[in-house]
């Protein structure tokens, strides 16, 4: 594997601590969990945007109505996770929340890559790949727990 891409991604794990924190925190300002979660995606689409002008790459055009149906369920996703995030940190705390994200994350990963649903590479269950989720709920557990 290659160890920049490791490294960044360790990066934007850390991202997803600092976006519960920061957006929780923005509830208090923006009439609760839904609105701190539209403000996240305004931010975050303005963002976007200015990095692609600034690219000057191609913006998102004729190609979007070939994308499968549930291509486009991907940003709900996202909506659904920062809400989620803000609704359910300051009731747990954002280490029990994002163990059990990472849980969650890998559990499917797991069935995305066994089955090859939607687009995934297949990569086959095995005892090892189930034994490192087994440690992530172990983790999890830890976590919550202490």
């Amino acid at each position: 594997m290659n160890a920049a891409l490791l490294l960044a991604s360790v990066g934007l794990g850390a991202g997803l601590a600092l976006q519960v924190a920061m957006n929780t925190r923005m509830r208090d300002f923006s009439a609760g969990a839904v609105g701190a979660a539209l403000v996240s995606f305004a931010v975050g689409t303005l963002a976007l945007a200015v990095v692609l002008a600034a690219l000057r790459g191609p913006w998102p055009g004729g190609g979007l109505g070939q994308a499968p149906w549930w291509a486009w369920a991907g940003g709900l996703m996202g909506a659904l996770y920062v809400l989620g995030a803000v609704v359910i940190a300051p009731r747990v705390g954002p280490g029990p929340l994002l163990a059990a994200v990472v849980l969650g994350q890998m559990s499917a990963a797991l069935l995305l890559e066994q089955f090859g649903w939607l687009g995934t590479q297949p990569h086959p269950v095995n005892a090892v790949r189930v034994l490192g989720v087994l440690l992530i709920v172990a983790g999890a557990a830890l976590v919550r727990l202490f």
